[in-house]
C-alpha cells in the first residue's frame, strides 16, 4: 500500500451488501438465459464495409471491478484499512503511484461478443474440437485461425484519479440445474440467497466516465450495427452493457454516452479527407442494418435482455 494513495485515487468506504448468512430464502439466480439457435446462423453480405476509429464514452451505471487477480491494501480516510481484490491497472507516465485502473480491451471484447452471439444466432463453441469461422460472431471477432476485424483499447477513466469504492458481496456461486447452452446474462436483481462467506472487491464508482477506442477493419455494415448495438449506442442499442465481477451482485454495469470517429469504405479513405465522420445518424443506420440483416432475431432478443436490464433500473 502507497500511503496517502488512497486519498489521491479519491477511495471512499463503500456500501456492505445486504448478508443473510442463513440460506433460508427461496433460491433465485441472477442470470437468465438467451436460447441459442440449433445450427449457427452463417453470416454472409454482399454490401459496403468500414474502416477506421470509433471512439465510445461510457458512464458507470453500477461499480465495476475487473480483477487483477491480486490483493490489495485500502487506507480510508479516517485511518481504517481493509484488504480487497485489486482493479487492473495501466502505469501513469510520470508517476510512481499505483497505476491507472482501467477496463481491459479483452473485458469489454468478451462483454460485447456475448451480446453479439445472442443477437445474430452465433455459433455456441465450446468443448475440444469444436471450432466455427462462419457466423457473424466469428467473423467479426475472430475464430482459431481467423482474424478478427474489430478491435477494442482498453476503457481508461476520463480524470487522472477516478473515485473507487470497495464494496462487501456474497461469494458468487452457480446453480447446479443451470441451463447448459445458450447464453447467460445477469439482470439487475442480486441472486438469493446469499452466500455466507464474502469477498471485498474494488470498484469504479458509479458516475465515473471513460473512453475506449474501436478501430474497424473491413467490418461489414450488419456486424458494425450489432457491435454498437452489444455496446448501448444509439437509441435503439441496449440500455446497459454488463461486465466484469459481481454481476450476480448487482454488479458491473456501463451506459454508452455517446461515440464519435472517423470511417471510410477502405483504409485509405478512412484516415484522408475523404472520411466520414461518426454522428447519430450513422450510428442509427448502421443498427437498423443490422436489425433487417439479422431478422427477426436481433429485434426480439434485443428485446428479451433489454427487458430484463430495465426492470431493475432506476
Amino acid at each position: 500500500m502507497c500511503p496517502g494513495g488512497a486519498r489521491r485515487l479519491g477511495l471512499v468506504r463503500g456500501t456492505t451488501a445486504a448478508m443473510n448468512g442463513r440460506g433460508h430464502l427461496e433460491q433465485r439466480p441472477a442470470y437468465f438465459f438467451v436460447d441459442a439457435p440449433e445450427r449457427p446462423v452463417a453470416f454472409e453480405f454482399d454490401g459496403p464495409a468500414w474502416w477506421g476509429r470509433l471512439e465510445f464514452e461510457f458512464e458507470v451505471r453500477l461499480p465495476v471491478h475487473v480483477s487483477a487477480g491480486a490483493p490489495v491494501r485500502v487506507r480510508f480516510g479516517d485511518g481504517s484499512e481493509t484488504i480487497a481484490s485489486d482493479l487492473v491497472r495501466v502505469p501513469q507516465p510520470g508517476s510512481d503511484g499505483e497505476g491507472l485502473p482501467v477496463l481491459p480491451g479483452t473485458s469489454l471484447k468478451g462483454a460485447a461478443r456475448a451480446v453479439v452471439e445472442a443477437l445474430t444466432g452465433s455459433c455456441e463453441v465450446f468443448g475440444p474440437g469444436r471450432t466455427c469461422s462462419s457466423c457473424a460472431a466469428c467473423a467479426l471477432f475472430g475464430a482459431m485461425g481467423q482474424r478478427g476485424k474489430v478491435r477494442l483499447g482498453d476503457a481508461v477513466p476520463v480524470v487522472e484519479s477516478p473515485t473507487l469504492v470497495t464494496i462487501d458481496i456474497g461469494q458468487r456461486y452457480s446453480h447446479a440445474d443451470a441451463p447448459k447452452r445458450g447464453r447467460r446474462f445477469y439482470g439487475l436483481a442480486p441472486e438469493q440467497p446469499e452466500a455466507r462467506q464474502t469477498e471485498t472487491l474494488l470498484c469504479i464508482e458509479t458516475g465515473e466516465r471513460l473512453r475506449c477506442e474501436l478501430g474497424l477493419a473491413g467490418v461489414e455494415t450488419p456486424l458494425v450495427g450489432a457491435l454498437l448495438a452489444a455496446c448501448g449506442a444509439g437509441t435503439n442499442g441496449l440500455s446497459l452493457l454488463r461486465i466484469g465481477g459481481g454481476k450476480n451482485r448487482s454488479l458491473g454495469a456501463l451506459v454508452c454516452e455517446g461515440v464519435t470517429g472517423r470511417v471510410g469504405p477502405d483504409l485509405v479513405a478512412a484516415i484522408g479527407p475523404a472520411s466520414r465522420a461518426v454522428d447519430d445518424a450513422l450510428v442509427e443506420q448502421w443498427i437498423e442494418a443490422a436489425e433487417k440483416h439479422f431478422a427477426p432475431r436481433f429485434a426480439e432478443v434485443r428485446a428479451r435482455i433489454d427487458a430484463e436490464y430495465r426492470r431493475g433500473l432506476p
